[in-house]
């Protein structure tokens, strides 16, 4: 799958992805409310190809990794997938990831911290970063699930670092709100964050009979030359010989479709009629 392909079947893409974001979503709401000891929701804002260049952790202002300067306000962790050629990025707020360190050694539920707290030449130390990992850890296992990726059990699952290289990539960029509570018993707004999932080319094109189809299994095209709408009445007169006329014009193009995820023909592509070599066939136009 090239860039332009991923641009032109996007919108049939969208709604499958939306749908295993949302169900990512919920369920990492659970994980991470567990986890911290206060109400946290995950909410996906925007869906959307992102080309993204990647920053290596010491371009921004740490040492490539095992730091993180507090003045960088989003960092950027590679999952690592056995078999996957890309990885993927979750993109999070600093300040959420000192949050989430705070909230597992010890800070109180009930009292959010608040950005100005933070030290700006605090930096995210290889210790910190073990820390952080139980949280972002309950943001990537899910995202697994809900990708269906199953991995070999003689093999650690996915490995979630802090990235260490500079790469350009097309992906497809998944926006996400997070909102943590500061009670467990009773959901007052506290403070909120954005984060940021980007999912690569390479593993859209190993999913795409799924999310398109539903199916790795191949696809059965169906061209429709023309349609024609008659009364039940004068179908069941018809014979062998009769002909049955359409509104179409022999000049107008043929339509390509398949069933879709919803059981209905889907349209793929207007195609020319003709021959190739000698056999009936469809020059695609668009």
């Amino acid at each position: 799958m090239t860039s332009s392909n991923l641009e032109r079947w996007y919108s049939r893409l969208q709604p499958p992805i939306e749908g295993i974001y949302r169900a990512w979503a919920a369920t990492a709401s659970k994980r991470l409310s567990n986890l911290l000891g206060s109400p946290l929701k995950i909410d996906i804002a925007q869906i959307d190809i992102a080309q993204i260049d990647i920053m290596p952790v010491d371009a921004l202002g740490g040492e490539s990794g095992h730091s993180q300067s507090q003045d960088a306000t989003m960092l950027d962790y590679k999952l690592d997938v056995p078999d996957s050629s890309d990885p993927w990025i979750l993109r999070i707020p600093s300040i959420f990831v000192y949050q989430c360190i705070d909230r597992l050694l010890g800070a109180k539920a009930n009292e959010p911290l608040c950005p100005g707290e933070f030290s700006p030449s605090r930096t995210l130390s290889s210790i910190d970063s073990k820390v952080a990992s139980y949280a972002l850890e309950e943001l990537a296992y899910p995202c697994l699930d809900a990708w269906q990726i199953e991995t070999p059990q003689t093999s650690p699952r996915a490995s979630l670092q802090l990235v260490d290289e500079f790469k350009r990539q097309n992906s497809i960029g998944i926006t996400f709100r997070i909102s943590l509570g500061v009670s467990h018993t009773k959901e007052v707004p506290g403070p909120q964050w954005q984060g940021q999932w980007l999912i690569p080319e390479s593993l859209v094109k190993r999913q795409f009979g799924r999310l398109v189809f539903g199916s790795d299994q191949p696809v059965v095209l169906h061209a429709i030359l023309a349609r024609s709408t008659i009364q039940r009445s004068e179908l069941e007169q018809l014979e062998v010989g009769d002909i049955i006329s359409t509104e179409q014009l022999a000049s107008q193009a043929a339509e390509v479709a398949c069933r879709g995820l919803s059981g209905n023909m889907e349209l793929l592509f207007r195609g020319e009629p003709g021959v190739y070599k000698g056999t009936r066939a469809l020059r695609l136009l668009g």
